[in-house]
Protein backbone atom coordinates (compact mmCIF):
# COMPACT_ATOMS: atom_id res chain seq x y z
CA UNK A 1 0.00 0.00 0.00
CA UNK A 2 2.79 2.15 0.93
CA UNK A 3 4.62 2.01 -2.59
CA UNK A 4 1.40 1.93 -4.69
CA UNK A 5 -0.89 4.64 -3.02
CA UNK A 6 -4.63 3.59 -2.29
CA UNK A 7 -6.23 0.03 -3.23
CA UNK A 8 -9.12 0.59 -5.27
CA UNK A 9 -10.21 -3.10 -6.39
CA UNK A 10 -8.86 -6.21 -4.41
CA UNK A 11 -9.36 -9.34 -7.07
CA UNK A 12 -8.81 -12.56 -4.58
CA UNK A 13 -8.44 -15.49 -6.64
CA UNK A 14 -7.95 -19.08 -6.07
CA UNK A 15 -7.86 -22.07 -7.87
CA UNK A 16 -6.09 -24.76 -6.64
CA UNK A 17 -7.47 -28.71 -7.11
CA UNK A 18 -7.10 -31.85 -6.81
CA UNK A 19 -4.46 -34.25 -8.46
CA UNK A 20 -7.29 -36.72 -9.06
CA UNK A 21 -11.17 -36.71 -10.62
CA UNK A 22 -13.75 -36.42 -7.53
CA UNK A 23 -13.88 -39.89 -7.39
CA UNK A 24 -10.47 -40.80 -6.46
CA UNK A 25 -9.95 -37.65 -4.35
CA UNK A 26 -9.54 -38.80 -0.46
CA UNK A 27 -10.22 -36.49 2.23
CA UNK A 28 -6.75 -35.29 2.86
CA UNK A 29 -6.91 -34.20 -0.59
CA UNK A 30 -9.77 -32.00 -0.32
CA UNK A 31 -9.05 -30.63 3.12
CA UNK A 32 -5.64 -29.09 1.37
CA UNK A 33 -7.64 -27.80 -1.68
CA UNK A 34 -10.12 -26.31 0.59
CA UNK A 35 -7.78 -25.01 3.38
CA UNK A 36 -5.17 -23.48 0.33
CA UNK A 37 -8.30 -22.02 -1.38
CA UNK A 38 -10.07 -20.49 1.48
CA UNK A 39 -6.62 -19.17 3.18
CA UNK A 40 -5.40 -17.20 -0.20
CA UNK A 41 -8.78 -15.74 -0.86
CA UNK A 42 -9.17 -14.32 2.77
CA UNK A 43 -5.73 -12.79 3.39
CA UNK A 44 -5.58 -10.30 0.93
CA UNK A 45 -9.19 -9.66 1.31
CA UNK A 46 -8.68 -9.09 5.35
CA UNK A 47 -5.94 -6.70 4.84
CA UNK A 48 -7.93 -4.66 2.15
CA UNK A 49 -10.50 -4.63 4.10
CA UNK A 50 -8.49 -3.44 7.68
CA UNK A 51 -7.07 -0.54 5.02
CA UNK A 52 -10.52 0.38 4.06
CA UNK A 53 -12.36 0.89 7.40
CA UNK A 54 -8.95 2.84 8.21
CA UNK A 55 -9.57 5.03 5.92
CA UNK A 56 -13.28 4.98 6.49
CA UNK A 57 -14.06 3.77 2.92
CA UNK A 58 -15.32 0.42 3.27
CA UNK A 59 -19.08 -0.34 3.61
CA UNK A 60 -19.91 -2.04 6.40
Amino acid sequence: MQAFGELDVVFANAGRAAMASTGRTNLAELEDVVRINLTVTTIPLATSLRTSIDKEFAIQ
